[in-house]
């Protein structure tokens, strides 16, 4: 039986929620201006109080997390299939649903629905790509540019990027796993002072300006989506080479940070390169990609289910076994 949705949302998203496959066949317009103003604004005004870093309970005792799925909505439609059959009761996204894949806007206005249709099961981060420059980098700016007239892409534009300004930065599951993007900020003193960067993302500018919390949350801000870890480092943190103002953090950082956080883990994506899964730092730090396939860095894509139990199991996209007891 398919799960009952739980939000009063408008018809056309229950549609849309139906059949996503036609949705993604329609060349112009799959859904209107107001249609995505709609989404935009329930989205922002459900998660506008919503802080940055969420601590997870309620529908959250089992929950499914998930990693990149930039744009491919087949895959992002298997991952789902169990939640909307009541096999699992929650979901939890770590960011980058657009970019590279053939179906950027789709996967992000599905997800958006599935959130709508039922916020307290669903969590959707914010990913590096979760960001108009990149878009422009990685195809999501010209796929829409070819959905929609040159006269409405700046509004469309404008829709997009307010509601990456309103998704949550980190997450803490019941069952203690720090739940992110990409990784650990430099110099990060608290995990709770992630609560202070403010919703829209971009107002940390206003709230913190001239002063120096504004050079201690904005790299809080980008880190959080773009970091990444390395085996056998010796130093805490080295420039990465994504660009300046990120790092690589190695296995004592990582430590140190459940330490001082009472967690069990970390569980983060961002890297195609390591693959579908990675077991890093005694299972301190595990890596999921769950785009299937993705170039050949993933030939078989992955996601983490944590039960109610607390009992931990790598699954592929039709929710089946892999490993148990990660």
């Amino acid at each position: 039986m398919l799960r009952e949705f739980e939000s009063n949302i408008p018809h056309f998203i229950e549609n849309f929620i139906s059949n996503p496959l036609e949705y993604a066949k329609i060349r112009t317009q799959p859904l209107s201006i107001d249609e995505l103003r709609q989404i935009k604004d329930l989205f922002i005004k459900k998660q506008q109080y919503i802080s940055n870093n969420v601590i997870l309970g309620g529908e959250f005792q089992d929950v499914l997390i998930v990693g990149d799925t930039h744009g491919f909505l087949k895959s992002t439609l298997r991952i789902t299939k169990p939640f909307l059959n009541k096999e699992v009761n929650s979901l939890l996204f770590l960011g980058d649903y657009v970019d590279r894949g053939p179906h950027s806007l789709i996967n992000l206005l599905y997800l958006l629905s599935l959130y709508l249709a039922w916020p307290k099961n669903i969590l959707l981060l914010r990913g590096n790509h979760e960001d108009l420059s990149i878009n422009g980098r990685y195809g999501f700016k010209e796929e829409l540019k070819t959905l929609y007239s040159a006269e409405e892409y700046e509004e469309i534009e404008k829709i997009i990027e307010e509601i990456y300004e309103y998704m949550s930065l980190i997450a803490i599951t019941p069952h203690k796993s720090i739940a992110v993007h990409a990784g650990i900020p430099n110099n990060l003193e608290s995990i709770k002072d992630i609560s202070q960067i403010p919703k829209p993302h971009s107002a940390i500018v206003q709230k913190f300006s001239m002063s120096k919390k504004l050079l201690y949350f904005y790299p809080i801000l980008e880190q959080l989506r773009w970091n990444d870890p390395r085996k056998g480092q010796k130093r805490d943190f080295i420039p990465s080479n994504r660009g300046d103002g990120f790092y690589f953090y190695n296995q004592a950082v990582v430590e140190q940070f459940l330490q001082k956080n009472n967690a069990k883990r970390v569980i983060r994506s961002h890297e195609s390169r390591r693959g579908g899964y990675d077991n890093l730092f005694n299972g301190k730090l595990i890596h999921i990609f769950s785009t299937e396939p993705y170039f050949e860095y993933v030939p078989t894509a992955y996601t983490v289910y944590e039960t109610k139990d607390g009992q931990s199991s790598l699954r592929n996209l039709d929710f089946q076994i892999e490993e148990n007891n990660i």
